[in-house]
């Protein structure tokens, strides 16, 4: 309880002070005139004094009532609500914040029951609240549920000084109400918030832990409890270096040395050591969380297990090697057969060629044709054993992606075509062709290969018509060449794109089947697509497909 302040001292003290200082005069007949004018001059003095404490009351009134003033400014303007009530919990006075935040008028407010107004259920934490204040000294607070006039509740915090005058006598309670609703709304909030991450973290499927700067233990969730097979009070307060093999606990320390407050994220891959001995490969995500002022606070992580990942991945490094060395191997063969197989070749060829060119005159024509055939033929496998290399080589060259101008790559194609037949009457059309992604050589290998085509089975007609054209369609530029010539068969569609396989005899068109192939391997290479439309004598259309972007 506090005592409350009386103000200044009541006039009659002053009188009663004033008074004892005025010199009593019994019989005025028996003073001498020197003792009279003493008195009267004491009493002038008497006088003076009295004037100016009267005018020192007089100044203390006015100080008295401006303060007065000003503190019930202060108190109707204050943004908190404030009442006085009696010691039956009465409302004695408010203020206008109180009016405010209850939704009443004062009028109506004075003179109720101050819980009237608190929450049903909180009336007897209140008149708890009350004796508390009347029982002991200083400030008593408690937080409460208000129901407005309009029907909202609304909480608040309550503050309430009981008060007594100096013998010891209850005066009022004085107490102050100070809306926290948006504060609960908040924390409520907040509350709900870290539910939803307590649920999503304890769910997750994720192995999720925290740890302070020294890499101690500090939370791990239920999946991680249930992967380890220990309980959280297992693994609260181990370091993480207590997990990885012997040897390897330096290195996760050291990683969690290298966060910064700019490099805040970082992902490391290390091996755990079960509870059983077992050794698994574990893929962590780990955040150095912050404070503003660039303080560290823990670190965060979520991982999982990669133990078969990592097991694939060191399959595929294996069969890879393994790959390189049978690459190596194919390399060495194909120079031995382009080598083996081109030494007795050019011997035939040779020996034809030097026999036609001894005996050619005594050879009938029977015989001419047939040293013919034999060079012509071994011409022919010598472009088998070319084409064949190439083919082989497509899967394993390198690829250098870029931004293909195909308009240029077609136009440059066609100018090597057109230049094994310049004679030739053939009207080619370039129509407008989108920008694609591929690497230019092997882009380029492919027009060649098509355009060849296209020239080859129009060699029939009068007058040749090549088109290349193109289109987007989705992420995709579709690219196609279509010709006048000789078409083919749906019927045999399966076969056209094999390696060999032809539609076509050798005595009416060359060639040995590889072109299509090449264009397949190096198209699919490109994750593109590649078909094509035909009809017999009704001229064909190949169409090819390329990424926009790599």
């Amino acid at each position: 309880m506090a005592r409350k302040d009386t103000g200044i001292d009541g006039l009659g003290d002053r009188w009663k002070r004033a008074e004892k200082k005025v010199p009593v005069v019994d019989d005025i007949d028996e003073m001498s005139p020197s003792e009279i004018r003493k008195v009267i001059h004491d009493l002038r003095v008497q006088q003076i004094e009295l004037e100016m404490q009267n005018e020192e009351l007089r100044r203390s009134r006015l100080d008295i009532a401006e303060l007065h003033q000003r503190y019930s400014d202060l108190y109707d303007l204050a943004p908190i609500g404030y009442f006085t009530l009696d010691e039956k919990g009465m409302i004695v006075e408010t203020n206008v914040a109180g009016v405010t935040l209850l939704g009443y008028t004062n009028k109506s407010l004075v003179g109720q029951r101050f819980d009237n107004f608190v929450d049903k259920g909180q009336k007897g934490i209140f008149r708890a609240h009350l004796q508390k204040a009347l029982e002991n000294e200083g400030r008593q607070s408690c937080k409460l549920r208000f129901s407005r006039r309009d029907g909202k509740d609304i909480d608040a915090l309550i503050e309430t000084v009981a008060t007594v005058d100096d013998e010891g006598r209850f005066l009022e309670y004085r107490v102050s109400v100070t809306d926290i609703t948006w504060i609960t709304r908040v924390e409520e909030a907040l509350r709900q918030s870290e539910e939803r991450y307590r649920h999503i973290v304890q769910d997750s499927t994720e192995l999720i832990i925290r740890a302070d700067a020294d890499g101690r233990i500090t939370f791990v969730n239920e999946a991680l409890c249930r992967y380890s097979g220990m309980g959280s009070e297992q693994l609260l307060g181990k370091n993480v270096a207590d997990f990885v093999p012997d040897g390897e606990g330096d290195a996760a320390l050291k990683f969690l040395t290298s966060f910064t407050p700019q490099q805040q994220v970082q992902d490391i891959e290390y091996r755990v050591v079960m509870p059983n001995g077992d050794v698994r490969w574990h893929l962590w995500t780990v955040r150095a969380i912050y404070s503003k002022d660039k303080r560290f606070i823990e670190f965060q992580g979520a991982g999982r297990d990669i133990t078969d990942r990592k097991r694939v991945e060191m399959e595929l490094e294996e069969r890879t090697r393994r790959l390189e060395e049978v690459n190596k191997d194919l390399e060495s063969f194909s120079y031995s057969v382009s080598h083996d197989l081109r030494a007795p070749l050019r011997a035939i060829d040779g020996y034809a060629r030097l026999i036609l060119k001894k005996k050619g005159e005594q050879f009938d024509a029977d015989t001419l044709d047939k040293f013919n055939v034999i060079r012509s033929s071994t011409h022919l496998m010598g472009q088998l054993i070319d084409d064949l290399l190439t083919f082989s080589r497509l899967g394993r060259k390198h690829m250098s992606k870029a931004a293909l101008d195909m308009n240029a790559v077609m136009k440059d194609a066609w100018k090597e075509v057109r230049m094994n037949e310049p004679e030739r009457n053939v009207r080619f059309t370039i129509k407008k062709l989108p920008t694609a992604c591929g690497d230019m050589a092997l882009i380029r290998q492919v027009c060649i290969n098509l355009l060849s085509n296209a020239a080859k089975f129009t060699k029939y007609r009068d007058t040749a018509e090549i088109e290349a054209g193109g289109y987007v369609e989705g992420n995709e530029c579709v690219y196609y060449i279509k010709d006048n010539g000789a078409g083919f068969d749906m019927a045999y569609y399966d076969k056209l794109f094999g390696v060999f396989q032809r539609l076509h005899s050798m005595e009416h068109f060359e060639g040995t089947g590889v072109g299509l192939a090449m264009v397949q391997r190096i198209i699919h290479r490109h994750n593109g697509r590649v078909w094509a439309e035909g009809k017999v004598d009704g001229g064909a259309c190949f169409y090819f497909t390329l990424n926009m972007k790599e």
